[in-house]
């Protein structure tokens, strides 16, 4: 066998060896769809329960983009929800949102949808059980962040309303706008809120916690309002958008509070510009 054929062999036999070598190291092929699916199962792991995907888990660019994940989603809510972060504390709330994303993580890639679930998580979080109100309080935030992202729709203008007949007025049928809504609790989120980004000043003379709140977002000119109602105001609203006509959403309205004042709260939904003829 002359030297020549010997090295070549050689080097034949080297390259069978390493590309045997590789196919016992090398994982299964996994399909895009299952390659996703435990992608996002090593992205939510918390640290050291990692799945069985050593090649990804032991990988320290997936730690990077766990950190960047996590970061990204915690600053989304702390976005919508600052008054929530506000009462509880940075370090606290950045707790609470991590424990959040692991329960209820994103299931859309845009961003601006993400933490609906946010009040009820915080409902059922047993380290704010003696912040009965929290949970409210997100969920006004949440609404909140709706009104501002809602698309603009025209309303119907104090001009509609007073061009219409009595009889006209009754069958009319309404919804609100899409930048428009109706937020009732029984605690006084609004107030807290409002003395929060408003008024800070007036934090400290805020009224008992307990107190309802019963209010209209609604957003005109890219400003929201936040627009105090009586009970029975918010009862005609909340018909309306159920699908009743005005006449039998009034009606309503009278049943729930003695006190509605039909003239006067029709004129205050005008002019808050909050209603839309229905399709």
């Amino acid at each position: 066998m002359s030297p020549r054929w010997t090295a070549c062999w050689t080097r034949r036999q080297r390259r069978r060896l390493v590309s045997m070598q590789l196919n016992q190291r090398r994982p299964s092929m996994l399909s895009l769809s299952e390659l996703q699916v435990q992608w996002r199962e090593a992205l939510l792991a918390p640290p050291g329960l990692e799945p069985v995907m050593e090649a990804m888990s032991e990988h320290p660019a997936l730690a990077i983009h766990r950190n960047n994940f996590f970061n990204a989603t915690r600053r989304a809510l702390m976005d919508v929800y600052p008054t929530v972060e506000a009462l509880v504390g940075a370090e606290f709330f950045a707790v609470m949102a991590r424990d959040f994303i692991l329960a209820e993580p994103p299931g859309s890639p845009v961003i601006m949808d993400y933490g609906d679930a946010f009040p009820g998580f915080i409902a059922r979080y047993p380290a704010v059980r003696d912040l009965p109100y929290l949970a409210d309080m997100a969920a006004f935030e949440w609404d909140m962040h709706q009104v501002r992202h809602a698309a603009e729709v025209p309303a119907m203008t104090q001009d509609d309303f007073t061009g219409l007949s009595e009889e006209a007025l009754i069958r009319l049928e309404l919804s609100l706008v899409p930048a428009a809504r109706v937020f009732v609790s029984d605690y006084a989120v609004a107030q807290l809120w409002h003395a929060h980004w408003i008024e800070p000043l007036k934090l400290s003379s805020l009224g008992s916690i307990n107190d309802a709140t019963c209010v209209l977002m609604v957003r005109r000119d890219f400003e929201v309002s936040v627009i105090s109602l009586t009970w029975g105001q918010a009862v005609l609203l909340e018909s309306v958008e159920g699908g009743a006509g005005l006449g039998v959403a009034t009606a309503m309205a009278l049943e729930e509070d003695e006190a509605h004042d039909i003239s006067r709260s029709n004129a205050k939904l005008a002019l808050a510009q909050c209603l839309m003829r229905r399709a």
